[in-house]
């Protein structure tokens, strides 16, 4: 007798997933693929030539999908296994935390001459770091800190920018000393980075104190160093007027001598 047989190809379905700094996610990230749960950051499979749905979640443990490495940007992407192995990658944006916001108050500027000291309000500065999910600095991104006046509803924006190790620190603030104060630190996130909040209330005269003398504003070296030089012209003219006074008393002296002579 004579049989027929038909063979079918199998073909290999790969998809990788890495996030936005180009790392293969952790190993709990997951894909479907027509309804098939699939563990891993790469996941490869040997099918055959049909119409696939593959699914990808939205958000992971803070990580959010940006887009498949084509810049495809839906979760659920159809395709067609035909003849050839079809390779997938995708991207997650990395998610950020607000660490280690504080407050601090700043000690009277006595040191400064004419500046003059306000004992109704309290002169402080915020910090804090900007890392991402592998306890990284974020470095050279914008933050944006909400001042809120908890008394009259007032909010006020600073803005700083991280450094190279994620720190940010806002100028010298001046608070109403006895209110409470909310404050927000928001970072809105971008391509490669979600977004990230954090929020503390605080009262300015609790504050503990700053551990280093903090950034002084440019307007106060202007103003110490007016004052320095408005002190060195006093005492120049005041010396040149004693020894005028000196030199005068000492010629008359000496005339005095010559006409009794």
């Amino acid at each position: 007798s004579v049989g027929e047989i038909n063979v079918t190809d199998l073909y290999k379905l790969r998809v990788e997933i890495y996030d936005r700094l180009g790392n293969l996610m952790p190993s709990w990230v997951y894909a479907f693929i027509n309804g098939t749960k699939y563990s891993g950051a790469i996941i490869e499979d040997y099918l055959y030539p049909e119409d696939y749905v593959v699914e990808l979640p939205k958000t992971i443990n803070g990580f959010e999908f940006y887009s498949f490495f084509d810049g495809y940007n839906e979760t659920a992407r159809a395709i067609t296994i035909n003849n050839s192995d079809v390779t997938l990658k995708a991207w997650y944006r990395v998610p950020t935390s607000v660490k280690e916001v504080k407050s601090y108050q700043v000690a009277s500027l006595w040191w400064l001459p004419f500046i003059e000291q306000d004992s109704d309000r309290v002169k402080v500065y915020i910090e804090g770091y900007l890392l991402d999910y592998y306890g990284y600095g974020v470095p050279n991104r914008p933050i944006t800190i909400n001042i809120t006046d908890v008394e009259l509803g007032f909010t006020w924006a600073i803005n700083v920018t991280t450094d190279a190790a994620g720190y940010f620190r806002t100028p010298l603030l001046e608070l109403v000393r006895g209110r409470t104060y909310r404050i927000d630190v928001v970072y809105n996130g971008d391509d490669i980075y979600v977004g990230s909040y954090s929020t503390m209330e605080v009262k300015p005269e609790e504050l503990p104190a700053a551990p280093a003398v903090p950034e002084i504003p440019i307007e106060y070296y202007i103003a110490a160093i007016a004052a320095v030089l408005i002190i060195v012209g006093i005492i120049a003219a005041a010396l040149r007027a004693a020894r005028h006074t000196v030199e005068d008393f000492r010629e008359r002296s000496r005339r005095f001598v010559k006409r009794k002579g």
